[in-house]
């Protein structure tokens, strides 16, 4: 069985199976609503990719970019308890005020008017709801979201959405940290980082013990939570793609492919321009030893040491919104522009 053209529900084809209900959940009046599919891993690691194979299915959807694709919410990462307590009437007027002009909240269709109509709700009901509703009017089983700063964040988030599934991907260490070094310094010039040379060894060093913190992470939930977090590597991922993909769909119980979609984005590469001379100039920059000593290193220390170490690296991060959060908003007040959230 293929793929159907995307934007075609399968319940509008005649040759369409009876209804499939394992991938939902059930309400208590009957209604069937999507369950949610979240894919997770550190930046750079498959996660924009594996989200732009998905969006390709006809029984998923998710909010695209026109140019990159799979969009990132930054939900649980950045907007669940900023505002507050949003029980309180004032403290949702605030996180409306934001979410109107947000890229993400735009695309699923939502406006000033169709949020305040949702209170009082939480933060992850009102996340729910709106991605439910969107998947929905879109004759969607599921919708997935990709997001890497929620690989943070499993725990509430499996707590918060009970049958949400989690895809979790990770990548060759060495890998992931050259790929990073090369999509820095595209921030830079793009005016999203400060000017000036990266400290790459310290890049090399910080890179290294973050992605030990968020492979610990993505591990332990696999190991709590085995029918609900599916484990993947980039490796495989490339290696055989269809092999892979049909073994997502199997998990996440949709069709499975007969061949890998074409993705109609460009690809998410920190070496798109540079291509693999760049990368091979970042490789041999960095020998095999550097790598070893900042992995041992990492190895050491117990994942208590290795959170705080990334709490304290990533408080100013945090502080703020991600840069992409208002994007392609002409409109955007400079009241919201210029406050940090």
């Amino acid at each position: 069985m293929s793929f159907t053209p995307c934007g075609e529900s399968l319940a509008s084809r005649s040759d369409a199976p009876g209804p499939v209900l394992l991938n939902w959940r059930r309400e208590s009046s009957g209604d069937i609503v999507p369950q949610g599919i979240f894919i997770v891993g550190w930046g750079r690691s498959g996660t924009t990719w594996l989200g732009n194979l998905l969006l390709q299915h006809p029984q998923l959807c998710g909010i695209s970019h026109d140019r990159t694709g799979i969009f990132e919410s930054a939900w649980f990462s950045h907007v669940d308890g900023r505002f507050g307590d949003i029980s309180d009437a004032a403290c949702y007027g605030r996180l409306v005020d934001v979410l109107e002009h947000s890229y993400y909240f735009r695309h699923l269709g939502e406006t000033r008017d169709s949020l305040m109509a949702r209170y009082p709700v939480s933060y992850a009901e009102l996340f729910r709801q709106t991605m439910d509703d969107f998947c929905l009017r879109n004759g969607a089983r599921d919708w997935v979201e990709k997001t890497p700063g929620h690989s943070l964040c499993l725990e509430r988030i499996a707590s918060a959405l009970p049958q949400a599934k989690f895809l979790a991907l990770t990548r060759d260490l060495r890998d992931v940290v050259i790929s990073r070094l090369g999509i820095l310094e595209h921030y830079r010039l793009a005016g999203h980082a400060p000017a000036g040379r990266w400290p790459k060894h310290h890049s090399i060093l910080g890179s290294t013990l973050t992605w030990h913190h968020y492979t610990d992470c993505l591990n332990r939930a696999a190991d709590r939570w085995p029918d609900r977090v599916m484990s993947l590597t980039y490796e495989g991922l490339k290696q055989d793609t269809l092999g892979e993909l049909r073994r997502v769909c199997r998990f996440l119980e949709v069709e499975e492919p007969e061949r890998p979609p074409v993705i109609p984005f460009q690809p998410n590469s920190s070496f798109t321009k540079g291509g693999t001379v760049e990368y091979a100039r970042l490789e041999a920059e960095f020998p095999d030893r550097c790598f070893r000593f900042c992995d041992r290193m990492a190895r050491c220390l117990p994942e208590a040491v290795l959170s705080g170490l990334y709490r304290k690296a990533t408080k100013s991060d945090n502080d703020e919104l991600p840069f992409f959060f208002f994007r392609d908003d002409p409109g955007l007040p400079p009241e919201i522009q210029n406050r940090r959230w």
